[in-house]
């Protein structure tokens, strides 16, 4: 009889670790998709990516986008969305590195830590390391480089 009542319990706990894998399971997978969608979306033309799908992605994890360039999300200790983005001329097949025209339902603070920033957006205007771009909410910019750069980029909640 004991040994019933041990099985029983093995059972149940069996089950629950079974179910809890594939709750697990289900959510990476939306976690995956999720990635895939925004990564979808930077390689459209006049992209709308939402504060939403961004806080989605997950963290520490190199995300290539195409035509030189690449982000992936960082712990901040006080920015809760926080990314670093990176161009890189030399990864694509133009003379330069460039997203797709985007906006975004969410202020963006995209800090040069090195390199440039060229917003084509704004009929080409320069930015340099150590300035910070401010994009309101829903404006359609067009960032490109010709010399590789790296940006610290803050989304801000727009609840």
């Amino acid at each position: 009889m004991m040994l019933k009542c041990k099985l029983s319990k093995f059972d149940d706990l069996y089950e629950k670790a079974r179910i809890q894998d594939q709750v697990e399971e289900d959510r990476l997978k939306q976690i995956g998709k999720d990635i895939d969608d925004v990564i979808l979306s930077y390689r459209q033309e006049d992209s709308y990516i939402t504060f939403e799908q961004l806080d989605a992605m997950g963290y520490e994890e190199w995300l290539e986008i195409g035509h030189g360039v690449r982000f992936k999300r960082f712990h901040h200790p006080i920015k809760k969305l926080y990314f670093i983005t990176e161009m890189d001329p030399s990864k694509s097949p133009t003379s330069d590195a460039r997203l797709k025209k985007q906006r975004h339902d969410c202020k963006e603070y995209c800090e040069v830590l090195e390199g440039e920033l060229v917003e084509l957006a704004e009929g080409g205007k320069r930015y340099e390391a150590g300035d910070l771009v401010i994009y309101p909410a829903g404006f359609s910019h067009l960032p490109t480089s010709t010399v590789f750069s790296r940006y610290g980029i803050e989304f801000i909640d727009p609840n």
